[in-house]
């Protein structure tokens, strides 16, 4: 197990890291393809000719939410969505890190 003082630097550097992100959400997104309203489309007829559209899905109070996006959206929402994964990384790094001084200042208080 690392020592306190290595523990509380790698905190100090995983909070830095969390505090440098200045946008982010939650959400997904992905290339959709769908047949249109249109019987005698191509899209009926062979699924090469599926319409495509990028997408931006978001699951708030269990509910999801569905966004269309033009291709010059694509690029900031996608960074947007990976900057809410990599947060998320780092949280659970901090979380894991908190539980380690939690227990080790437990242990040296157990020890007076």
């Amino acid at each position: 197990m690392k020592d306190l003082d290595a523990l509380l630097k790698e905190r100090l550097s995983l909070i830095g890291k969390i505090k440098s992100f200045d946008d982010f959400m939650k959400g997904t997104v992905y290339l959709s393809k769908r047949k249109c309203s249109n019987p005698k489309c191509k899209c009926h007829q062979d699924k090469k000719y599926l319409h495509k559209s990028y997408v931006l899905t978001v699951t708030k109070d269990g509910k999801t939410h569905t966004l269309s996006l033009r291709k010059g959206e694509v690029d900031e929402v996608r960074k947007l969505t990976e900057n809410w994964k990599e947060l998320k990384e780092l949280v659970s790094e901090l979380t894991d890190i908190n539980m380690q001084i939690i227990k080790l200042k437990k242990e040296l208080n157990r020890g007076k």
